[in-house]
């Protein structure tokens, strides 16, 4: 099950006694707890009655709307409730939500005020959840609006059980838990309705100055003063208006290219980011246990994994190995030359079956490429290549995925995939798990 809790009243209700202890929880110093302390406790206020102001009061809790400091407040007293959770989940009181057989858990996802709680559908859960929030609403003051909150049940939860949960919680059951920081928590079969809000959005940011349709559409609409009453000649095409602004373009950027932008950020993260919470999920899921697997693909899977699947190999082909100690570095299957594929394309006759391994095993003592041994594996273009790549140090250097480059006719170095590179910074839209 999942719950999507609403706080009441979040600033006003935190007690000051609970935000100093938060303060000394994370390991602030005494002299800034007491500076912000004074910050908080020091506000008065005066009320408005029959156009004149009553006499000034202290308030006894809470933090004020608007106060800069206030949100940093507020997102450490809700880390305190989610230590609360992990500290029972740890303790195997509270079952959180697994992504496979004993695979990685979610118990809680906290943005600011955002909260999803995850567990698992029975009554020993519920009221682990139960006494979790009354306990933080004891010490915080934070106080859960059960009107507003709503839990989520799997479609195998019998609906008896559901109405014991609902009845102990006191809270209203849904069929779907909405948006969590604007996108679906939850996604049907009909992919294109899951995401109709995005079309829209763009429509309702566009249509104050009076423009319509899907969303490339919407903005060639926008700049040529077309809608759906009449529509206008185009003077400039497409192509031109999405170049960069310096060379004459709009800077407009393709959604399509951007998409795949986005997703192949994904990609690079799943292979340079292999500690991350996230990615150890995707892996453990879908059981890619290589680091740079050559294919990733399953027969079920997410909508987002299917799309990684389908880009995968052409990502292979856009990213390179930075060798480190070349431990972990394959010689045949890596790249790890920048400007070529994959060597096991470039090996000269007879040699067409090699065994697997490490390109640490191609330097000689004297820190130099074993010549010898290269010479006779690869054919003469390929070999004339291995000397722009320093030999890996034996220093324990760590290897790194980076991305490949080539040398244009403007003597400038630019990325093989031109299109996507520079959208990189941008957060993708995940389609789900």
């Amino acid at each position: 099950m999942a719950i999507k809790v609403d706080l009441e009243k979040e600033f006003d209700r935190l007690r000051w006694g609970f935000i100093h202890d938060t303060l000394l929880t994370f390991g602030f110093l005494p002299n800034l707890i007491r500076i912000i302390m004074h910050c908080i406790t020091t506000s008065s206020f005066q009320l408005q009655w029959n156009d004149s102001l009553t006499a000034s009061f202290h308030p006894e809790r809470g933090i004020r709307q608007g106060d800069p400091l206030s949100p940093y407040l507020f997102v450490l007293a809700i880390e305190r409730l989610g230590h609360c959770i992990s500290d029972r989940v740890n303790k195997q009181i509270w079952e959180a939500f697994r992504f496979s057989k004993d695979g990685y858990h979610l118990s809680h996802l906290f943005f600011a005020d955002d909260l999803i709680l995850y567990a698992k559908s029975d009554i020993f859960d519920a009221d682990t959840i139960n006494s979790a929030l009354a306990n933080f609403r004891h010490y915080s003051g934070h106080r859960v609006n059960k009107r507003k909150t709503t839990i989520y049940f799997s479609p195998n939860t019998s609906t008896q059980l559901k109405e014991v949960i609902r009845d102990r919680l006191g809270f209203k059951q849904v069929t779907e838990l909405g948006k969590y920081l604007g996108v679906p928590v939850h996604h049907g079969r009909s992919r294109r309705a899951d995401y109709a809000f995005i079309i829209e959005k763009m429509r309702g940011l566009l249509e104050r100055w009076g423009v319509c349709k899907e969303i490339e559409k919407l903005v060639r609409c926008f700049i040529w003063g077309s809608s759906g009453a009449h529509s206008s000649c185009s003077l400039i095409n497409q192509e031109t208006i999405c170049q960069p602004l310096n060379r004459g373009g709009l800077g407009i950027r393709r959604i399509h290219e951007q998409n795949q932008a986005l997703l192949m950020k994904a990609c690079f993260n799943l292979i340079a980011n292999p500690s991350a919470y996230l990615i150890q999920l995707f892996r453990q899921k879908y059981k890619v246990t290589k680091l740079f697997s050559l294919l990733i693909s399953r027969k079920i899977c997410s909508l987002l994994w299917r799309f990684l699947s389908n880009l995968w190999p052409s990502f292979r082909n856009t990213i390179a190995w930075s060798i480190g100690n070349g431990v972990f570095i394959q010689v045949w299957d890596d790249i790890w030359i920048p400007s070529l594929d994959t060597l096991r394309n470039h090996i000269q006759p007879p040699n067409q079956v090699l065994p697997q391994r490490s390109l640490a095993g191609l330097v000689r003592q004297d820190g130099k490429w074993n010549s010898d041994l290269l010479g006779s594996l690869l054919n003469p273009n390929a070999f004339n290549h291995v000397p722009g790549v320093m030999p890996p140090p034996n220093d324990g250097s760590i290897h790194r995925c980076i991305w490949r480059w080539e040398l244009n006719t403007c003597s400038r170095f630019h990325p093989l995939m031109i299109p996507l590179l520079p959208l990189y910074g941008m957060r993708p839209l995940m389609h789900g798990i």
